[in-house]
């Protein structure tokens, strides 16, 4: 079956150029929205392992296996990246390019970290497997790694398309995104567990729900510390981006819908004992938080670059497949 995954994983990145291809570059930002949102599942998912495994949690062991089985697919981001750059002509500071905001700089490092992070991961899993102690650096530094790829996507991919406009908290709000991203898919393999193993797996679906209200908290006090940052510094350049993003239709509606998605309906949600047990509100909540990931992303990009519904639609279709195959199709066993 692995191997089987691995082809479609290889099918899919050939699949997107052609979509690229076929588009002739009129395709926008969509591999760009595509790509974030598969690499935060796969890298939040793995980066929920590693935090788990440093700090000795046992509710993920039977779901183990499921969340370190993505690994292989971080390899394909440092190539649909490259295939992204193509379209770097998006980018404002391409005609007056700076130290930092450099075409060639911009490539190198991006796709470097992505790779670095996904070779950390396949060093992690294979010292796990072989049960060495070299396991735990190699842990350390996939989280490391993640952290600061999650940041370059912030800083780099999105932020950068409104150059010269500065958050720094932009960073952190990225790789906590891919961690809540994380516990979303995490929850909705648990539940599909759980109906044929019950007594094993319905334990881990009551914990990863947990962990989708406690972020959902999370999540809002990131929006607020740099929503009160803009307001109470009034600056005109940090005002001017959060304005054309809420006050400004129909981004403004698109906004209203991130923040119930992500915040509001998760945590009503589930602030019941019982709703975190049962799975109607826990696939609710998991299907809110994924969309609601998707909307923001377009609220961030859709006023400053296009994006061809067709070519997202096609490639969110195309980058799935292969994440849904190591989650649902590989067999339950850890790494060991």
């Amino acid at each position: 079956m692995s191997k089987r995954v691995t082809t479609l994983a290889a099918a899919a990145v050939i699949l997107i150029l052609v979509v690229e291809w076929a588009f002739h570059g009129a395709s926008g930002m969509a591999l760009f929205v595509a790509v974030l949102f598969w690499a935060a599942i796969c890298q939040g998912m793995v980066a929920l392992a590693a935090a788990a495994d440093l700090s000795g949690a046992r509710w993920f062991l039977p779901l183990r296996g499921h969340m370190m089985s993505v690994y292989p697919l971080l390899f394909a981001f440092p190539a649909l990246f490259l295939v992204f750059s193509a379209n770097l002509s998006v980018y404002p500071w391409l005609e007056h390019p700076t130290r930092w905001l450099e075409p060639n700089f911009f490539v190198i490092r991006n796709t470097a970290m992505l790779l670095l992070t996904a070779v950390a991961a396949h060093l992690w899993i294979g010292a796990d497997r072989r049960g060495g102690r070299s396991a735990r650096v190699f842990c350390i530094l996939y989280l490391l790694g993640f952290v600061v790829t999650q940041s370059l996507m912030a800083f780099d991919w999105d932020m950068s398309l409104e150059a010269p406009w500065i958050n720094t908290l932009f960073g952190a709000y990225f790789f906590i995104e891919a961690l809540y991203l994380g516990i979303a898919a995490t929850a909705l393999v648990a539940l599909r567990r759980a109906r044929r193993e019950p007594a094993r797996y319905r334990p881990v679906l009551v914990d990863a729900a947990k962990l989708i209200f406690g972020f959902a908290l999370l999540w809002a006090g990131q929006i607020f510390a740099q929503y009160l940052t803009i307001w109470y510094g009034n600056i005109p350049e940090e005002v001017g981006y959060v304005y054309r993003r809420v006050a400004v239709q129909p981004y403004g509606a698109m906004a209203v819908f991130v923040l119930l998605a992500m915040f509001v309906l998760p945590f009503g949600i589930l602030v019941a004992r019982a709703a975190k047990t049962h799975p109607v509100p826990v696939i609710a909540a998991a299907g809110l938080v994924m969309a609601g990931y998707v909307v923001e992303k377009l609220v961030f990009i859709l006023p400053a670059a296009p994006v061809h519904p067709v070519a997202l639609a096609l490639e969110f279709v195309i980058l799935g497949a292969p994440v849904a195959g190591y989650l649902f199709a590989r067999p339950d066993v850890p790494p060991s």
